[in-house]
């Protein structure tokens, strides 16, 4: 019976990975069945689960020693998907997901604090992606009263792209320049670094 039962979740793991080779063969991002707001569909919930479960504490370990984010502008943050509590130290800000495999809303988060473009990771986003991406963000700064918080699962890829495309729709972001590395941490100078060499090419 034990050995029945490790086989279902071996399958269950197996089918999960699965999932994620189509996607990224060919279903793309909206294989994973991201919302909007952040949160996915209940049947991919469940069938990813064990490789999110990975990808969750796999980004966990890249960052764990870093600070969770970034202000790389005024009212613009960068940086890994926030916790329910640095959503609340940061002031409770706009969230904007790149991530197409993590979910993300703090528990607090209303649908409308949050709002997701999901994108594969390690997979360069298309010019079309960006423009949208960078968009939603400059039109959330300027909307919004607490700030903005660009982020995917590292906080340095995709997320830094949308940054760096949003700045050049934006005259409220220009200030994602040198002097802004220069003011802020050693984690904050390579994302606005990332940003800036992004939007330079």
């Amino acid at each position: 019976w034990w050995l029945g039962g490790a086989w279902l979740w071996l399958m269950w793991g197996s089918a999960s990975l699965a999932v994620v080779a189509l996607n990224y063969l060919g279903f793309g991002a909206r294989g994973f069945a991201m919302r909007r707001d952040g949160r996915m569909a209940w049947a991919a919930r469940v069938l990813t689960a064990p490789y999110r479960a990975g990808a969750a504490l796999n980004a966990w370990l890249w960052t764990r020693t870093l600070p969770a984010a970034a202000e790389i502008a005024p009212g613009l943050r960068l940086g890994r998907r926030p916790s329910t509590r640095e959503w609340h130290a940061a002031g409770r800000p706009r969230i904007v997901s790149l991530c197409a495999e993590l979910e993300v809303r703090p528990d607090s988060a209303a649908s409308r604090d949050v709002s997701c473009l999901p994108m594969l990771d390690l997979v360069t986003p298309t010019a079309p992606q960006l423009h949208r991406a960078g968009r939603m963000v400059a039109d959330a700064v300027r909307c919004s009263d607490t700030g903005v918080w660009v982020c995917c699962a590292l906080g340095f890829s995709r997320s830094a792209a949308t940054a760096a495309s949003a700045r050049s729709r934006s005259p409220l972001l220009a200030t994602i320049t040198g002097s802004t590395t220069r003011r802020v941490t050693p984690c904050a100078a390579r994302r606005s670094a990332t940003a800036s060499t992004i939007s330079a090419v």
